[in-house]
C-alpha cells in the first residue's frame, strides 16, 4: 500500500421504530393528557456510510446494537471495498471504541491507516 487513501466513508448508525412514542410535550400546569400509542417495542437498528467521492449510501439492518453487530458491519465494509484503504469517520459512539474493534483494526493493517494517524479528533 502507498498509504493513500482510497475510500473516504462517513458512517453512523440510526434506529427506526415500529411504534409510536412521544418524547416531548407541553400541557398546562397540571392538565397533562395521556395520550395512547400503538404497536410493539421493536424496530430496526440501520448502520451506514455515506462515501464521499462518489456519494454511494452501503448500509445494513440488524436486530440488536452492540461492538460486535459495528464489527461485522466494518468486515462488509472490506468485501463492498475490496482494495484500497479505508478511512470511515466515526463520532464518539462507545462501539466504535471497543477493544474488539480496535483488534479488529490491527488484524487489517493493509485495509487500514495507524490509529494515531492523527486525521480525528477524540
Amino acid at each position: 500500500m502507498d498509504g493513500q487513501i482510497a475510500h473516504l466513508l462517513f458512517e453512523d448508525e440510526s434506529m427506526i421504530r415500529a411504534y409510536q412514542s412521544l418524547q416531548y410535550n407541553w400541557f398546562p400546569r397540571g392538565q397533562q393528557r395521556k395520550i395512547k400509542t400503538y404497536g410493539k417495542h421493536e424496530g430496526a437498528k440501520l448502520f451506514g456510510t455515506l462515501d464521499y467521492a462518489t456519494g454511494k449510501v452501503f448500509y445494513q439492518e440488524s436486530e440488536s446494537y452492540d461492538a460486535k453487530v459495528f464489527e461485522h458491519f466494518l468486515k462488509s465494509l472490506l468485501t463492498e471495498y475490496p482494495t484500497g484503504q479505508i478511512v470511515v469517520v466515526l463520532d464518539n459512539e462507545r462501539i466504535h471504541k471497543a477493544a474488539s474493534i480496535e483488534h479488529f483494526l490491527q488484524d487489517e493493517p493493509d485495509r487500514s491507516l495507524p490509529l494515531d494517524a492523527g486525521l480525528c479528533g477524540s
